[in-house]
């Protein structure tokens, strides 16, 4: 008898692990939500000022 059982081998807890490992992958490749990607944006425009940067749009990039 193992000291540990291994879930991998038994066909029984196997099942569930692979719904798990499934549901894992969907969310990995999923977007965040959008107020989520906002709050991102948000934060990322705020820590570019305080270092002084300011953004510059690709309008203004191809005029330079």
């Amino acid at each position: 008898m193992d000291a540990r059982p291994n879930p991998f081998e038994s066909p029984v807890a196997n099942e569930p692990i692979r719904h798990v490992n499934a549901a894992g992958q969907i969310l990995k490749d999923s977007p965040p939500p959008a107020t989520t990607q906002e709050l991102v944006r948000a934060q990322g425009g705020r820590s570019a000022t305080k270092r002084g940067q300011t953004h510059v749009s690709h309008a203004e990039l191809s005029t330079l």
